[in-house]
């Protein structure tokens, strides 16, 4: 219940700051704490409380939205359109919620793959009834945490696709959704950009693919090696850059898995964030 209304906090914060000219600029992690929020003033910004929604990831298995039960039969349809299987929908004190088959943040390979797919055909729902991603938040620091993505109200209707990057495991990287004529540059930008070269690559279904690096660059410091992070960074860069030649703009950086091993008493999350890109469809 303090998660849930921790939720609808931020949604208020968000919309009463918005009344006041206030427009939430970013949410980032400072200092492994929960996200600070910064604010910047605009004059021609202006919004209200029940113009902001959150979608929550929940336990391992389940979606929560947060001020828009309206969107309850919508995400129904995104959900099933997915391949998830919906066993069980909820209302929890007062917002409602939906149990998954499985579970999707809390898993590995064809799972996991639907998981974040999932969230892509998520998006694209909300969009066409005028909700558009404003920012992913991490409430809590905790290791079995999910990212909450905070919608705002768009004026209207907008059509639009999702395709993400998911870095996965310690050096896996996967490209979800993107047609051929993005994926094929966003895979050469890897060999491009990523000096310590790839290990090798697995053709998933739909056209996705899967690429395993050489070393850990996932993982800074400890069994990682020599500055593999630091040029996986800069290869992400140069992904983000393609993308956008193609007409594909990253919409938000979320962390849709709990799960994590422990290897000689370090604990490190098995998945680290999936980037979502979107294109506009006129």
């Amino acid at each position: 219940m303090d998660g849930l209304n921790t939720r609808r906090l931020i949604c208020n914060m968000a919309g009463r700051m918005g009344g006041l000219n206030w427009r939430l600029l970013a949410s980032t992690n400072l200092k492994g704490t929960s996200d600070s929020f910064f604010f910047i003033h605009d004059s021609s910004f202006t919004a209200h409380p029940n113009d902001f929604c959150i979608l929550t990831l929940s336990k391992r298995d389940r979606f929560r939205l947060i001020n828009c039960n309206q969107l309850a039969e919508p995400l129904k349809q995104a959900v099933s359109a997915s391949g998830q299987v919906i066993q069980e929908e909820l209302d929890y004190y007062g917002c409602y919620e939906l149990k998954i088959a499985g579970n999707p943040w809390w898993c590995e390979g064809e799972e996991a793959i639907r998981a974040r797919r999932s969230m892509s055909r998520i998006f694209e729902m909300m969009g066409q009834h005028s909700w558009t991603p404003y920012t992913a938040i991490d409430v809590s620091r905790r290791l079995t945490d999910k990212t909450s993505v905070l919608f705002r109200k768009a004026p209207f209707p907008v059509n639009s696709k999702y395709a993400c990057i998911s870095l996965t495991h310690m050096n896996r990287i996967r490209l979800l959704d993107f047609p051929l004529d993005v994926g094929v540059p966003l895979r050469n930008a890897i060999y491009e950009c990523y000096p310590f070269g790839v290990l090798n690559e697995v053709n998933l279904p739909d056209t996705n693919l899967e690429i395993n690096l050489q070393q850990h660059p996932w993982l800074a410091g400890g069994i990682s090696k020599g500055y593999a992070p630091y040029h996986a960074r800069a290869m992400l860069g140069r992904m983000m850059r393609v993308a956008e030649q193609y007409g594909w703009f990253l919409s938000v950086s979320a962390d849709v898995s709990a799960k994590y091993v422990s290897n000689d008493n370090n604990s490190y999350s098995i998945d680290v964030h999936t980037l979502y890109f979107v294109k506009h469809i006129i």
